[in-house]
């Protein structure tokens, strides 16, 4: 059924506030022909129109060359009776009226209606009669030339094929549009490839005459978004989208491309953004014809500054060129500058952290100050940024206040100035305390609105606690959310493009704000996300030249030299030893096959990217008696995941046992602490936990919080990310439990739940335990497990002395012997290292010194007390 109109006369659309939005556009293959019909004759009459005034102007200088310049001047040429002067004053009628059909044309065009996000939208039907009190909107006046050729072609498409026109149809003539090669292209899809899907899922519904209400709705949903964007026009870009949202196939299509709707709606905003680059550029240049050239107001009432010209820079200006960044999704901060001082308040402090967007936000306002869309407390004003490095660096705190008064003088007598103060912090030090006092005092005498920012920090230092408290009103500006991030990335790429000659695929983009975000915690979004992506252009372009392509994997390995953690995707080699990660531990773990599954399984999670993200990678709690292998599995878990067994930070946890030992871990105020320190130092490691049981009470709450929050903070008031470790906590308590039910032949699954629900629970609280990814109960070692440990620790000297060209045998009798005496059993396997380096590699040394042996030698033990010496083949 066609919607639009029916015999009924009734008509589809949507109701706003006054309005009534409606569709005026083609709705058949009958609207088509005549639109193109239209178009072509429009485009045959300008042609006639322009060779027509051209020939005629051509013609009337020919015939000035032909009657000579003088004649020119001369009265007669020019009210004689003359059919070329009446040709050629006929050609400039003809060129004014092609002047005013494109004007005409021009105006045909409406931007989209002012719409409030809070605004919910529903397509209805309603008799021509009851739109009386509204204003109707056609909004196909609002949508670009490329969105109204993609629905008519559309609508021919579905004729051809007998069928309705629906999304998909809409989707594959939009394909053609140029933008649509710039938006793949940023996703790094083929139009072919996403074509040849969309064909083989081509959908054949009976045709029934005009659009239905699916296309209708996309079209209505098209306007109602570029309005929100506060878009001139609804472009091919939008309604691509719009199509998308409105197609399970389409969406299960480009689902199959990793392309998802946040991830397709993020880069329809990125060629938003480069289309609004260029326009704000132009829409600078037009609004500063109308505001002064130099430091004069339109009023002609301003003075000169030069003292304040010295100390600072006037952003406006740079504003009236372009040379300002993007400001994007700031609003809620500039409604808030304006609400502040147009309630007659003196000032605004913007505070947020460093590389948060304080200085975009400050950048914001001066755009628009050139747009005149401000307060009239900011209009045909400059805005002025103070340099205080400039008037504090190098001057003591006397020198330093005369030259601040001498710029609040300049900026009190001058008359068109809105003053901003950046890095109020920087008084944090020397006699910055006593400038705050002054610069107070210098305020409240010149009377202009003022814009200020500051770290947490710094505002509570120089503005809470000093006079400025009284001038400024604190406004929050925080970290951007990963959307708003990624979209701010977008507008800085642009640059970034130009100055590199590469290009960033959108997945770059996306991978700079998530990667930086989960990885990089000592700067803040979206500055270390805007470092990445500076610095990844560059190694790109060193290694591959211009105009190649900015990928994930690039943006990846620079996060990974920074962060120095392995943050790409996994190789082949690296799945494969994954997979076979129990195998691998074996290599250097005898036995404990429960502990080694169960860390094996943890660690894949993790590899694989499914961990939490808010916690450590695991949290581990080894249980068991000394010498089962608890420790030398924590270097393993140090080695296979984080390349490296020194890749540790280890405390005994017996030095905790005070009360006073928090300060310790993560120091006093101001300071901090061994802990803190260690994992700002080494975030990527294995954070390993002695003998767990003995720590105090507050030090175990501690490290309840790095469990369940992945987070602790320092005395400095810094937090520190331990979302990228690995904890594993040891302890004896319940060993001699352990051992009774292991010679019962208890079961360990049996064994741990009665340790976690009984013993364990004058050690630890159930709350602490139960933040144990796993409580790993490792048993006593076995008489073959001990000569097997034995085995692997002999290889590894005979692997050392192998180097030397010697090789080294150590029999079976031998073997048994170190292992009976290396084994104890209340050690456990502790002591096999000093009868190791006493019954073999004292004599391996004393060999080597003596000359005994040389190298192809042979060194054979069949037991302690026998060792054969074989001499080598002489070459």
């Amino acid at each position: 059924m066609n919607l639009l109109k029916n015999k009924q006369r009734e008509q589809a659309g949507i109701f706003t506030g006054d309005y009534f939005l409606y569709w005026g556009g083609a709705t058949s293959s009958k609207d088509v022909f005549f639109k193109k019909a239209k178009r072509i004759l429009n485009k045959i009459i300008d042609g006639i129109l322009i060779l027509f005034g051209l020939f005629g102007i051509l013609n009337f200088f020919y015939q000035v060359y032909l009657s000579g310049a003088r004649n020119f001047f001369h009265h007669s040429f020019w009210f004689t009776p003359n059919s070329h002067l009446l040709f050629f004053f006929l050609s400039l009628l003809g060129l004014l009226y092609f002047a005013s059909r494109i004007t005409r044309e021009a105006h045909f065009f409406e931007n989209p209606l002012k719409i409030s996000v809070e605004e919910r939208f529903e397509m209805k039907t309603a008799l021509l009669g009851e739109l009386k009190n509204y204003k109707k909107v056609d909004i196909a006046r609002s949508f670009s030339l490329h969105s109204e050729e993609a629905l008519e072609e559309a609508i021919l498409l579905a004729k051809k094929n007998k069928s309705a026109v629906s999304a998909e149809y809409l989707f594959l003539t939009l394909l053609k549009k140029p933008k649509m090669k710039i938006l793949f292209g940023r996703l790094g899809i083929p139009i072919e490839k996403i074509k040849e899907r969309v064909l083989c899922h081509e959908p054949h519904k009976e045709a029934k005459g005009g659009l239905d209400a699916s296309v209708l709705q996309i079209l209505l949903n098209g306007y109602i978004t570029a309005a929100l964007h506060k878009n001139k026009k609804a472009r091919s870009n939008i309604l691509c989208l719009e199509a998308v949202k409105a197609s399970p196939i389409l969406k299960e299509i480009l689902y199959d491309f990793n392309i998802n709707e946040e991830k397709l709606d993020n880069v329809v905003k990125w060629v938003e953004i480069q289309d609004k680059l260029r326009a704000r550029y132009a829409e600078f240049r037009r609004a500063s014809v109308f505001r002064p050239r130099g430091k004069m107001n339109r009023a002609m009432t301003a003075v000169q500054t030069p003292v304040l010209d010295r100390f600072s820079e006037d952003i406006t200006f740079f504003a009236r060129r372009g040379a300002i960044d993007f400001c994007i999704g700031r609003e809620e901060s500039f409604k808030n500058i304006f609400r502040i001082i147009e309630s007659k308040s003196r000032g605004v402090v913007l505070v947020g952290e460093r590389g948060v967007g304080k200085s975009a936000i400050i950048d914001g306002v001066a755009e628009l100050m050139i747009k005149e869309d401000v307060p009239k407390q900011f209009q045909d004003k400059r805005l002025i940024q103070l340099s205080l490095s400039e008037i504090l660096g190098g001057a003591t705190g006397e020198e330093a206040g005369k030259k601040l008064m001498a710029v609040m003088t300049d900026v009190a007598n001058s008359g068109n100035i809105v003053l901003d103060i950046p890095n109020l912090e920087y008084f944090l030090s020397g006699d910055g305390i006593s400038l705050a006092a002054l610069l107070a005092e210098e305020l409240n005498k010149v009377r202009v609105p003022v814009l200020a920012s500051t770290t947490p920090e710094g505002y509570k230092r120089v503005v809470e606690e000093t006079a400025l408290s009284g001038i400024f009103e604190r406004v929050e500006v925080l970290e951007p959310d990963k959307n708003l991030a990624i979209q701010i990335l977008e507008a800085e790429s642009s640059q970034i493009e130009y100055q590199t000659g590469v290009y960033f695929s959108y997945d770059a983009i996306a991978s700079a704000v998530n990667l930086s975000d989960k990885y990089l915690h000592d700067r803040y979004l979206p500055e270390k996300a805007v470092a990445i992506i500076k610095e990844t252009a560059l190694a790109v372009k060193s290694a591959r030249g211009t105009n190649s392509l900015v990928n994930q994997e690039d943006i990846a390995k620079i996060v990974s030299e920074k962060s120095k953690i392995p943050v790409s995707a996994l190789t082949e080699s690296e799945k494969e030893k994954l997979l076979k990660l129990e195998e691998v531990i074996h290599e250097r773990i005898i036995g404990q096959e429960e502990a080694v599954d169960a860390v094996s399984r943890a660690l894949r999670r993790a590899r694989a990217g499914m961990e939490s993200g808010k916690r450590p990678i695991a949290n581990f709690l080894f249980l068991g008696p000394t010498g089962v292998g608890k420790t030398e599995l924590a270097k393993t878990i140090a080695e296979v995941y984080f390349g490296n067994e020194n890749a540790m930070v280890r405390l005994d946890m017996s030095e905790y046992q005070e009360k006073q030992s928090v300060y310790r871990m993560i120091g006093k105020e101001g300071e901090s602490g061994y802990l803190t320190e260690a994992i700002r130092k080494s975030p990527y490691a294995l954070l390993l936990l002695d003998e767990l049981e003995k720590a105090h009470p507050d030090i175990l709450n501690l490290f309840l919080q790095v469990m369940e929050d992945g987070r602790l903070t320092d005395g400095k008031g810094k937090t520190l990310d331990f979302t990228n470790i690995i904890l594993v906590a040891t302890s004896n308590a319940g060993s001699s439990f352990i051992a009774q039910e292991i010679k019962k032949g208890t079961k360990v699954p049996q064994i741990k739940e009665a340790l976690v629900e009984e013993k364990l629970g004058q050690y630890f609280r159930p709350e602490f335990l139960n933040r144990f990814d796993g409580v790993i109960v490792f048993r006593p070692l076995r008489e073959d497990e001990i000569i097997r440990i034995a085995g692997l620790l002999i290889k590894k000297i005979a692997k050392k002395i192998e180097t030397k060209g010697i090789e080294l045998i150590i029999e079976e009798k031998a073997l048994k012997a170190v292992a009976k005496l290396g084994f104890d059993p209340k050690f456990g396997a502790r002591p096999l290292r000093r009868v190791i380096a006493r019954e073999i590699e004292d004599r391996l040394a004393n060999m080597l010194l003596g000359g005994k042996v040389k190298r192809r030698d042979k060194i054979v033990f069949h037991s302690l007390s026998d060792i054969e010496m074989i001499s080598g083949k002489q070459l």
